[in-house]
């Protein structure tokens, strides 16, 4: 503890535009004043030190200023590098600078706050009392996607064979006619391209043009944005390019931050504000929200991580917020998903918020303070094996919601898997979709590694079981990677068990299989989008058919009588199908919820044949605890005493006949007169 008086002359000095709102209670002249401004940044010195400056503007006029004295208790581990009483041109100051030495910083995140007590005392005219926050810093920029270290690897990772197609694209980016400037109340892509290509040039050549136009086109390009847009952006794909403005911006901010000016830091922080509030989610508040569905999981965390830790020297409270939503909210929810190596939202969702979930953690290890299971990764294997050979290919062996657009604009799947992973098999696919994000072109040089070596695909084992708290088996007779349609003897076989429904995009779908060769033989059928108003999700349509098993090659038990389904949908279901149930009205904030409300079916055995290409392929389920009423919707006995269903999958290593799915059941219903319906599906 250090306490300091000392009488100090006031002198002249302009504020720094960077302000941290802190309360309190200012009495002076005896007039209260309930807020002061504590105008904070903070810079990595030369030797390694940082220093932490505060700027508190006292709000009042000091009569006799040779008489002014401060206090100071210091309850930090810091020193109190200097402190000042200065004189602006109606108020007073205080300046007061904290000095963090080298030895006291670390490579683990510290988010631990410190409290720096000061008063100011000049006889009895004045009495003002209030207390800075001192924190740890993060890591010196640049920090956001790439470490400082890592950049002369990054400059030998640029020129590689890999990246020859794309660095064209790169180039023709970074010299795109424009300013940044746009007419409209829509994001504009080519902008966000050429801002993060100039920002990537300047860290790896650090040309000081290309780095201060980079910051010129960013603040252009948000400030004339968000003054065209006065409401927030409605439409799913432009609030995704919004989203994308503001993650481009914090990438300059954080990677052009040795050439920002004061004011370009205070507008840059005031336009990716005024952009996020034209979001779905706004500058999120920290408060209770969805942490297993829903589309906060999707882009708004990964912009609040980026932007906070950008401009974390000037403020700390967004990047705090984020981070606790990361340790408290997301990962609890998430990490007991992760072991079934696969998204708990269906096939389409890994690669529109899985991959934002993958994106976040590898962001957080870039801080060595990622919360997530480092499993998380091998979700990409869902969409690796659930591929077809197909060149019209709308969305792979689905299950669950699916869009005729598989990535919507989220590609950094594969190549953060790689990346993390170190994967061989992942490699192989992260270089083969290397120009499927030519629209990112300068965070691909950094997502996708080429220093990792590749193993083909083509070796991989044929087929994969994904555990519970799911319950997936796929079984391939091949790959084909490089062939289309007819000119392919792959069959892809999916048996879905998914023991854990999240629900929000998941279907009442156990016991169904899908069928590919030559086309989809067995197929999820319905359509998730359409030009008809009554597609799209919770609709008439998908509350009555394509959310439903009757949509699914699953079972109907019909009791003429039961309950029509819900599942938290705009639209009341009006039909019955004898189907399944979901557990829950609505879909869950968060896993504890779920696990609590119990499973909806059981894994009860599964094998695969021994070698890369298996002669079979085995999975059984019980699948009785979905047909069963919910207490939620009705006190209602059971249509069901038992439902089973077994697969077996005969890999015959034929050309013509590749492969053949058995399928057995037990139904047991608890009425006899109860119809069943064997389901299938085909084009």
């Amino acid at each position: 503890m250090e306490n300091i008086r000392i009488k100090i002359l006031l002198i002249l000095y302009v504020f720094c535009p960077f302000y941290y709102s802190c309360n309190s209670l200012i009495a002076c002249n005896s007039e209260i004043v309930d807020k002061t401004e504590i105008l904070k940044t903070g810079d990595y010195m030369s030797c390694g030190d940082y220093l932490w400056i505060y700027k508190i503007d006292l709000k009042c006029k000091i009569g006799q200023p040779d008489l002014a004295e401060i206090y100071i208790k210091n309850d930090t581990p810091f020193l109190i590098h200097s402190y000042n009483l200065e004189k602006t041109t109606n108020n007073s100051g205080l300046r007061i600078e904290v000095l963090i030495r080298k030895d006291q910083l670390t490579d683990s995140l510290s988010l631990k706050k410190y409290n720096l007590v000061f008063s100011v005392v000049s006889g009895d005219s004045i009495n003002i009392t209030d207390t800075c926050k001192v924190h740890y810093p993060l890591p010196k920029h640049p920090r956001l996607l790439v470490k400082s270290n890592e950049i002369d690897d990054l400059k030998e990772r640029f020129t590689h064979p890999d990246f020859d197609e794309l660095r064209c694209t790169f180039n023709r980016q970074k010299s795109y006619e424009i300013d940044g400037v746009v007419f409209t109340d829509k994001p504009d892509e080519k902008v966000r391209q050429k801002m993060e290509a100039l920002a990537l040039s300047y860290l790896l050549t650090t040309n000081k043009q290309d780095g201060l136009q980079a910051v010129k086109v960013a603040l252009n390009y948000l400030s004339s944005y968000s003054a065209h847009r006065k409401t927030v952006q409605k439409d799913y794909h432009y609030n995704l390019q919004t989203y994308e403005a503001i993650f481009g911006a914090a990438m300059v901010y954080d990677w052009c931050y040795d050439l920002l000016s004061f004011d370009d830091k205070r507008n840059l922080i005031k336009y990716m504000k005024q952009v996020c509030r034209l979001t779905e989610y706004g500058i999120p508040d920290g408060s209770k929200k969805q942490y297993l569905s829903g589309h906060y999981g999707e882009y708004a965390p990964t912009v609040s991580l980026a932007m906070g830790i950008a401009i974390f020297d000037e403020e700390q409270d967004l990047f705090e917020m984020a981070y606790k939503e990361q340790t408290e909210g997301f990962a609890p929810s998430r990490n007991r998903m992760i072991p079934s190596e696969t998204h708990h939202q269906g096939a389409q969702y890994i690669h529109v918020r899985g991959s934002n979930e993958l994106l976040q953690h590898f962001i957080l290890t870039k801080l060595n303070a990622s919360p997530y299971n480092p499993d998380i990764f091998k979700m990409a294997y869902r969409s690796v094996y659930g591929m077809i050979p197909q060149a019209s290919d709308m969305d792979g062996m689905p299950e669950g919601d699916c869009h005729n657009h598989v990535e919507m604009g989220n590609s950094q799947l594969f190549y953060l898997s790689a990346n993390l992973s170190g994967d061989s098999f992942l490699q192989d696919i992260s270089r083969k979709m290397i120009m499927k994000s030519a629209h990112q072109s300068a965070r691909v040089f950094i997502y996708h590694n080429p220093g990792f070596p590749s193993c083909p695909i083509t070796k991989a084992p044929l087929s994969r079981f994904f555990p519970s708290p799911a319950g997936i088996m796929i079984a391939r007779t091949g790959w084909d990677m490089g062939k289309t349609d007819y000119d392919s003897e792959t069959m892809v076989v999916l048996m879905n068990m998914r023991e854990y429904s999240t629900q929000n995009h998941n279907h009442m779908d156990l016991g169904h299989f899908s069928i590919y060769y030559k086309g989809h033989l067995a197929l999820d059928s319905g359509i998730y989008q359409g030009k008809d108003a009554d597609n799209g999700w919770g609709k008439e349509n998908y509350v009555n058919y394509y959310s439903r098993t009757i949509a699914h090659n699953s079972l109907l038990i019909y009791d003429p009588d039961e309950p029509k389904p819900v599942g938290g949908w705009k639209e009341k279901a009006k039909a019955r199908d004898g189907g399944q149930f979901f557990k829950s009205s609505k879909a869950w904030d968060n896993s504890e919820e779920m696990f609590k409300a119990g499973p909806s079916a059981a894994i009860l055995a599964h094998e695969i044949a021994s070698g890369d290409v298996p002669d079979y392929t085995y999975f059984k389920g019980d699948i009785t605890g979905a047909y069963k009423v919910p207490s939620f919707l009705a006190d209602y006995p059971s249509k069901v005493e038992q439902v089973r269903r077994s697969f077996v999958f005969l890999n015959h290593k034929t050309k013509g006949m590749p492969g053949s799915l058995i399928v057995l059941d037990r139904v047991i219903s608890s009425n006899p007169s109860f119809k069943k319906t064997w389901l299938l599906h085909t084009q």
